[in-house]
């Protein structure tokens, strides 16, 4: 076998985790907020909404948003 034929067959490798960060906390503590704030008043648009905001927060913290 040549040099040049070899294939790689390693599973890629994991990048590393980042971990929660101070604002990943505040984002927790909002949506918290907001769900029982929606259900205390009987108000499903606000529940939605907040459903919302953390969908795209966590696409925004996956990286699914490229903005170049």
């Amino acid at each position: 076998m040549q040099p040049h034929e070899f294939k790689d067959y390693r599973p890629p490798q994991k990048p590393e985790e980042k971990g929660l960060t101070f604002m990943d906390y505040g984002m927790i503590c909002m949506t918290t907020f907001g769900v029982y704030t929606s259900l205390a008043v009987a108000s499903f648009l606000n529940l939605i909404l907040v459903a919302l905001a953390w969908r795209m927060y966590e696409r925004y913290r996956k990286g699914d948003y490229d903005y170049e």
